[in-house]
Order: C-alpha cells, then structure tokens, then sequence
C-alpha cells in the first residue's frame, strides 16, 4: 500500500512541478533538491523519497507530420453530375496524407479538398465601405456523422453570408466521400436491415452493418486503426500546413464540432 502511495504522490508531484513551480512551496522545493527552473524543464523520474528527480534520459519528440508530404494535386472536382456547383467558383484538389501515422509503415492516401471562392457581394457599397476584398483567414467546414461526406454541400454553401468575406474550404474525411469512401454502399448494403420495430433492434441493425463495413474495408488492405478524431484532426492541420495558412476559421456540424474541439486542443493559436 505504501508502496503504491508513494508512486501516486511522485505522480502528482510531477504534475504539479510541470505545470508550474510556482505551485510547490517553499519545503517542497527544498526537499526535491531542484530549482524552480529544472522543475521547469524537467524531464522526471521518482526518486527513492517519491519525489521528483532530472532524469538523464532526454525526451522523444515524435513529429506526427514526419511523413506528410503536404502535397495538393489539382484535379477535376470529380463530384461533377452528382452536384451542381458553380465551376468558375469552385475547384478541387487532392491532399497526400500518410494512412496512419502511428505506424512504423504505411501507405499514403488522398483526401479531397474543395474551394469555394468568395464572391464580392452584389449590393457592395464601394463609396461607403472601400473597395471589396476577401479576408486572407479562409473558413474550413467539417461535416458530421462521422461519415458524411463534405462535397455535398458545395453548391448549398454558396450562398452562406461568409463567403462574401472569406473563401470557404470543404474536406472530405479520410474514409468517406472522395477521401478513401470504403463503405460506398453502406446505406443500401441490406435495406431491410434497419426496418425494424423497435429503436433497440435499429441499433443492433446498424452495429451489424457496420461489423460488415469494417470486415469489408480491412480485406480491402484498409488499416482501420488510422481511422479517429485525431487522425482526423491532424489531417486538418496538414491542410492548413499545405496551404501556407497562419489561421483559419473552423466551422464543425454535428460530429465536426466534436472534430473542432480537438483541433482547438492541438493548435488553438491558429483557430
């Protein structure tokens, strides 16, 4: 037991001392026998009192973009027929992105990425207000599910009121639409699956069609374990890397909020 309080103690010891030296006080800091700077800078190990100690084993810093290329390749936006959208307006590329980071190895994916230009508004009032511009921060739109696929909505965002000030960017998730879909089908996989009379038996039904995606997906060569919010929200940030933005702003529905959060998790400065 006491073995296991002391463990728990130095942990949070270390927390504290990570966060801030400024947390310990003064008796504390004398018995680590660490300033409040190489408190700061760490990095810890338990010493024999479960206090913190400088360990003379450096950190890793894993870079998760080691591998991304950043590459957009232009293409014809290829939802042409499915969607009508405004082709002086809108044009499509294809972002490279490693399949999982995580892994020692691994293939690398496209992921499609649609432009809707802003449109300097009809009724701009050049003598009052100066002439139009665009605002250089773009707007992202992160569509829900997960599993919806964001070209859809390219001809409906046209006219959201911030297109007159900003370009609007529409990704489509790694695994769905024209990123890697690898359930095309799963909507009209077994129709008569998910018509049943209670909202238990839906749930069940749609567990079983998804098992059936996913067993489909990993016989296809899919590697199921680089498909996740993170993965998702790091795909966003390589994006934004490629496309040499400071800043941008996020625009999430549904699970895109869930999406949004994360981003606002991993690099808030640049939201």
């Amino acid at each position: 037991m006491f073995t296991i309080f002391k463990a728990v103690t130095a942990a949070a010891v270390c927390a504290l001392a990570s966060a801030s030296a400024q947390t310990l006080d003064a008796e504390t800091l004398e018995e680590t026998g660490l300033t409040p700077e190489e408190i700061k800078e760490g990095p810890f190990e338990v010493g024999e009192e479960g206090l913190p100690t400088l360990s003379d084993e450096p950190t890793e810093t894993i870079d998760p973009f080691a591998r991304d290329t950043f590459r957009l390749r232009p293409v014809v936006c290829p939802f042409g027929g499915r969607v009508d959208y405004d082709k002086e307006l809108t044009s499509c590329q294809m972002l490279q992105v490693p399949e999982n980071r995580s892994a020692d190895e691994t293939r690398m994916i496209e992921l499609l990425v649609t432009t809707v230009k802003a449109e300097e508004p009809e009724d701009w009032d050049a003598d009052e207000k100066g002439a139009w511009e665009k605002r250089p921060d773009p707007m992202i739109y992160l569509d829900g599910g997960p599993g919806g696929p964001g070209y859809t909505r390219t001809e409906r965002f046209r006219f959201i009121a911030d297109r007159t000030m900003r370009d609007l960017i529409i990704l489509d998730q790694r695994g769905v639409g024209y990123s890697g879909d690898f359930c095309p089908h799963f909507g009209g996989a077994d129709p008569e699956a998910t018509n049943v009379a209670t909202f238990e038996a839906y749930g069940d039904a749609q567990l079983m069609l998804n098992r059936v995606c996913l067993k489909n997906a990993a016989a296809a060569g899919v590697d199921l374990t680089g498909y996740s919010n993170p993965d998702n929200a790091l795909d966003v940030v390589a994006l934004r890397k490629a496309l040499e933005l400071e800043s941008w702003n996020i625009w999430g529905i549904s699970y895109g909020s869930t999406l949004a959060l994360e981003l606002l998790r991993i690099e808030r400065r640049r939201i």
